[in-house]
């Protein structure tokens, strides 16, 4: 049902970006009463793992993240544009959320917040950005280590440096050494990280395993596309992408935090 109302809000276009969450707090003063836990700047603590993974749309309208600071980047809320959550699936946790920060700006607890940080513990993986011949999505190609920090056998085909097609902004990684179900696809939470983002080494951190039907490509590990920042074990939402299960394999847990 949240899930539902965000989709809706985020089609309206709002005066004020700064106002994004202020708009919404008497709805989320009413959600309260259906015991949804904690309210993280626009997300709900006892959903919070599929709460995450919302996603931009991307080819609807222009979506971004204003100058003034109005939510941390795990939330829809950091930035402008309309917004969609995964049907809910029949999903298995795959990460743990070991503590959750997130400070009003005013006397409002549904309202404007100054800062937050979420630290979550599980799987992450690190990768490169580019495009595949052919395809007119946005792909993930994991560089896969095993649990002492060692690179896979055939890996190096999987974290290659990228080529500049025809002098312009697309990279076309060479053909993964797994094969293309090694491949993550990605969607980014910006319009301007759709180009500017091609070619740069990211990480993905898993959140939850989602079962679909046999025949569809609904089936894998759902994770957010994370940048680093300066501080140590921090990084900066950027999107969110799907994964087949053999990315996650044999990868050590690690705990980060998320600003």
């Amino acid at each position: 049902m949240w899930g539902d109302m965000i989709a809706e809000y985020t089609q309206t276009k709002l005066t004020y970006p700064k106002d994004i969450l202020s708009v919404l707090s008497e709805v989320a003063s009413i959600m309260r009463a259906f015991s949804p836990g904690r309210y993280i700047a626009g997300l709900w603590e006892l959903d919070l793992h599929y709460q995450l993974s919302w996603t931009s749309i991307l080819d609807e309208a222009d979506c971004y993240r204003p100058e003034t600071y109005t939510a941390p980047s795990f939330t829809w809320a950091s930035r402008i544009g309309p917004v969609m959550f995964p049907w809910q699936i029949i999903i298995t946790k795959v990460c743990s959320i070991a503590y959750i920060f997130c400070t009003p700006k005013g006397s409002d607890p549904f309202g404007q917040v100054s800062n937050g940080f979420l630290k979550l513990e599980g799987k992450m993986i690190c990768g490169i950005i580019g495009k595949r011949e052919g395809h007119s999505g946005i792909y993930f190609f994991p560089q896969l280590k095993d649990e002492n920090g060692n690179a896979i056998a055939g890996q190096n085909k999987c974290h290659p440096d990228c080529k500049l097609i025809d002098g312009k902004t697309k990279f076309l990684p060479p053909e993964c050494g797994f094969g293309d179900e090694a491949c993550g696809i990605i969607n980014f939470d910006t319009t301007a990280a759709k180009e500017e983002m091609l070619g740069e080494k990211l990480c993905c951190f898993g959140l939850y395993w989602k079962t679909g039907l046999e025949d569809s490509d609904c089936s894998g590990v759902l994770g957010i596309v994370l940048e680093m920042v300066a501080e140590e074990n921090s990084y900066r939402r950027v999107g969110v992408g799907g994964f087949p299960s053999v990315c996650f394999e044999n990868v050590p847990e690690v705990g980060i935090t998320i600003i």
